[in-house]
């Protein structure tokens, strides 16, 4: 089961890799829909939807269109992109859009339920209506504050970012100068080693040091993608190849 998670949207032109997704979604019990371009998705993205994944490249546009108009609902769902090719500046500016993971392809079946079971769980620990973290998030904060020796203001990124504040708000939520923003995020990811504010956030979400974009997984034999039914999720499935 996927916490916090009842309707799910699917945005993946590759057949295999959509079957495969849509198939593990179903097995979690979720009532999932699916698009192969991002003008289907528009027709089918609606604030009741808990959970939104899109690949980043599609026939008629990019996945980042996709999670930007999911941002406009309240409660934003959890959003996660997936691909095979993104840069590493493309996958910044999704992070900073508000994707909470990034799956990486060729990725494996356990690879895709960590991701989604993570990242969904991340959402949840977002305890309290007031924003505040809950117990165990704000433990895994100080956890980094301390392991990466962060200074006050640099926890603040951290935290409001895990609090759900965007890249493009932390400015004037921090009261402070979009060059001096940068400048400030640069050394929280210089400090930390990592490549984008939301790997840290995920941790802090998580509460687990994971990254959020698992290695691919070595092929499995088994059980051949088929139509997005209502089956069993199967317990093997080959992984699904890059684009």
């Amino acid at each position: 089961m996927l916490v916090g998670v009842k309707r799910a949207l699917v945005v993946e032109d590759e057949p295999s890799i959509r079957r495969t997704i849509v198939r593990t979604l179903e097995g979690f019990g979720v009532e999932t829909q699916y698009a192969s371009s991002v003008k289907q998705a528009s027709a089918l993205l609606v604030p009741s939807l808990d959970l939104v994944i899109a690949d980043v490249r599609l026939p008629d546009g990019n996945g980042h269109s996709v999670i930007t108009a999911a941002l406009r609902f309240s409660p934003v769902p959890v959003l996660i992109a997936i691909s095979g090719v993104a840069s590493a500046t493309e996958a910044f500016d999704l992070a900073r859009a508000g994707a909470v993971a990034f799956l990486v392809k060729p990725f494996g079946l356990h690879d895709l339920e960590r991701c989604l079971r993570d990242a969904c769980q991340a959402r949840a620990l977002l305890a309290t209506g007031d924003g505040a973290l809950s117990p165990v998030a704000e433990q895994a904060l100080q956890d980094l504050v301390r392991r990466y020796r962060l200074t006050p203001r640099q926890a603040e990124v951290v935290r409001r970012t895990a609090q759900g504040t965007r890249r493009a708000d932390l400015p004037k939520v921090l009261g402070i100068s979009e060059a001096s923003c940068k400048t400030l995020v640069r050394r929280v990811l210089s400090r930390s080693g990592t490549h984008r504010l939301s790997e840290l956030t995920f941790a802090v979400l998580s509460a687990h040091q994971q990254t959020i974009t698992p290695r691919a997984a070595a092929p499995s034999s088994g059980a051949q993608p088929r139509d997005a039914g209502a089956s069993p999720r199967p317990r093997r499935a080959p992984r699904a190849g890059a684009s």
